[in-house]
């Protein structure tokens, strides 16, 4: 008995580390623990992902900006004689 005891205790821990000794629920719940942290990997990409396309949303956004407000100031160097007829009529009165 004693022998036996002895033997457990000696080949106890060592059987633990190599997992022959777990039981198939505790295998289970390791899988089902290892998907959902690949799940959760897996989210955490995709946000970061939307993330990264809403930075590059922003970006077109404020080259689109700068491209109106080019366009604007190029246009208000233009001269007059390439405005519309009234602000022609306008101009000639002053």
């Amino acid at each position: 008995m004693k022998q036996q005891d002895l033997s457990r205790a000696m080949t106890g821990p060592e059987s633990e580390k190599s997992g022959s000794n777990t039981s198939p629920l505790m295998r289970r719940r390791d899988r089902r623990l290892a998907c959902l942290l690949l799940l959760l990997l897996l989210l955490l990409l995709l946000l970061l992902l939307l993330l990264l396309l809403l930075l590059l949303l922003v970006l077109l956004l404020l080259l689109l900006l700068l491209l109106v407000l080019l366009l604007l100031l190029l246009a208000s160097q233009l001269p007059y004689h390439c405005c519309s007829p009234p602000a022609r009529l306008w101009h000639a009165r002053l």
